[in-house]
């Protein structure tokens, strides 16, 4: 479910009858309304990436080297004009239940126990590859590559 203080409009675009700005890659840079001053993109895996709506209402963010969003429906501006004022009067903590503070750490400490864990996991699969024992043996090598030098004698005395 997304909520309307996630609506967001593709730059360059206005309300109702404005141009259109497209991306020939798709995907679009969008201009959140509750924040005029922070830009979104939609996330190459959207479905929403090749259509570029003007009007997106998203529910869910990745920040990478950039911020996107994924999980993100195209809307019609008509069906959020009378509702646009009042996202500015908006409580964001009230909607959350908690302090966007609180939102924040949490947030935080759930990358860093996931970061913690991908550590944990690399270094089980190095130790096991440092156990792992070899198949073959140093006499299993020079033997047969004793084998493959007789071969090689063998045929170079039919042939010569």
């Amino acid at each position: 479910s997304c909520y309307f203080m996630n609506t967001a409009r593709r730059q360059g675009v206005g309300g109702e009858g404005s141009r259109g700005v497209s991306t020939p890659h798709g995907g679009g840079i969008y201009r959140p309304v509750k924040d005029e001053i922070s830009m979104v993109r939609i996330h190459p895996s959207s479905s929403l990436f090749t259509v570029s709506p003007k009007w997106i209402v998203y529910s869910q963010s990745t920040f990478t080297s950039k911020a996107y969003v994924q999980i993100a429906s195209a809307i019609q501006y008509d069906w959020v004009k009378d509702l646009l004022p009042r996202l500015t009067d908006c409580d964001d903590e009230k909607l959350a239940g908690c302090s966007l503070e609180v939102l924040r750490q949490k947030t935080i400490e759930e990358k860093k126990q996931q970061m913690k864990t991908l550590a944990e996991q690399r270094q089980l699969m190095v130790k096991k590859s440092r156990v792992h024992k070899r198949r073959t043996t140093d006499t299993q090598v020079s033997d047969a590559k004793a084998r493959y030098l007789a071969r090689k004698r063998a045929r170079a005395a039919e042939d010569g």
